[in-house]
Formats: C-alpha cells, structure tokens, sequence
C-alpha cells in the first residue's frame, strides 16, 4: 500500500442510529456560544467547534493542573483532539476561528506588558555578562555560579 492512501475506516458501530449528538448544550456557556457561533458562520458540524474548543482551552489549565496516573507521574491536564475530515469540510476556517480570540490575547497581553519584558531581557543579558566574567575568574567558587544561574533562570 502507498504511504500517502489509507485504508477506508471501519465503522465503531456499524447502526449510525444507536449514536448520540455531539452534547454541545454541556458546554459552559461561553464555549457553547462559541462553539454554536463557529459552526452556523462556516457551516460545520458543531462537534467539529466544540471538541477543538475543548482542546484548546485545557491549555489554558495546563500550567495549573496535573493529573497523575501513578504516583511517580503527572502529566499536565490538556485534551487533546484530532479533527479529521474530507478535503474542503472547513476545518482551517473552524481552526482559525477558535485559534483567534488566543492570538489576539497573546498579542494585546505582549503589547501592555512589552516594558516589563525588555526590562527582563535586559536584566538577563546584564546577569549574564556577568556570569561569563564570574566564569573566568580563578577565585570563583561553585556557589557564586549557582546563585548567579539560579538568578538568571528566575527571571
């Protein structure tokens, strides 16, 4: 078999009757309005909105909650989706329009707080100079390094 063809798929269930709608009214609202608003302006399914919806917003959680499967283990908590579909089913469009509203925060969050980020990276470059001449002293001990890393690695 090629690489670039795949196999037809074999249905889960073969009586499409027994499935249930894509549960879009369990959505919290916002995302429910979202998820209807994305699938009536491209004229999709809404599962396809929703799920996306979904995945992209764990992210959001990912740096706040973990779950962990074994004791010695945690994973950050995302879902992760797969939105599969026929050439021209719309998915870029559907993409686009949930990825939006998460670049243009990104985008506004960078512009209010570009001071506090030069200043960062300058005060990191600054530390960093100083690590690089710290480095090349004979007297230097190990703590000094660490502490000047430790700083830097802060920032």
């Amino acid at each position: 078999m090629n690489e670039k063809e795949w196999s037809t798929p074999i249905p889960l269930r073969s009586d499409r009757s027994s499935l249930i709608n894509y549960p879009a009214n369990a959505l919290p609202p916002i995302l429910r309005d979202m998820a209807f608003a994305v699938s009536e302006s491209t004229s999709t399914d809404v599962a396809m909105a929703g799920t996306a919806l979904i995945s992209a917003v764990s992210y959001c959680f990912s740096g706040v909650y973990r779950m962990s499967g074994k004791r010695d283990h945690t994973e950050p908590l995302v879902i992760d989706a797969l939105t599969i579909a026929e050439p021209s089913f719309k998915k870029s469009p559907v993409i686009s329009a949930i990825k939006r509203p998460f670049a243009q925060f990104t985008h506004d969050w960078n512009e209010q707080n570009k001071t506090d980020i030069f200043k960062c990276q300058a005060e990191r470059k600054i530390l960093e100079s100083k690590l690089m001449a710290l480095e090349k002293k004979d007297d230097v001990t190990a703590d000094e390094i660490a502490d000047l890393q430790t700083k830097i690695s802060n920032i």
